[in-house]
């Protein structure tokens, strides 16, 4: 019998040669990126959702993860995503912004975004990024929302 909450596979939606991949928060899953994943997806955009280590299974496994473990995830995920696609950007929501961030300074072909918060729907989302993201998102004419 599996430890994880059911729902909460990561996932892999190719469709293009950009590929992007997906952090979730603190004790949250893929889940709570999928919706963005879609979008992207429908856009031409490969994504990527992870479930980083300690997540989405009982709340003890946390105790025993690190948060160099969670950076091992995303290496792992911009290894694979490097490998079927041309380019890679990551994004990620609170606690997986801050490991984008983090990840992006050692692996500077990545381009990072840190979204702090996702209101109204896919497409619509408040961000801190590094300028490289603004290129991704204006392209696919995302455009952030005015704070409420």
């Amino acid at each position: 019998m599996s430890r994880f909450i059911s729902g909460s596979e990561p996932y892999l939606l190719p469709s293009g040669r950009t590929g992007c991949i997906l952090l979730h928060g603190f004790t949250s899953m893929p889940e709570e990126t999928r919706q963005l994943g879609e979008f992207l997806a429908k856009n031409g955009v490969t994504t990527l959702g992870v479930r980083l280590s300690g997540h989405a299974s009982h709340p003890n496994d946390l105790r025993h993860t690190h948060w160099t473990d969670w950076l091992l995830d995303v290496e792992t995920a911009a290894a694979l995503l490097s490998n079927i696609t041309d380019r890679v950007f990551i994004i990620g929501q609170s606690m997986g912004g801050i490991l984008s961030l983090i990840f992006s300074t050692e692996y500077p072909f990545l381009r990072a975004s840190a979204i702090t918060k996702i209101l109204f729907g896919v497409g619509c989302f408040m961000s801190f990024s590094i300028s490289s993201i603004s290129i991704f998102t204006s392209s696919l004419a995302v455009k952030p929302c005015s704070p409420t």
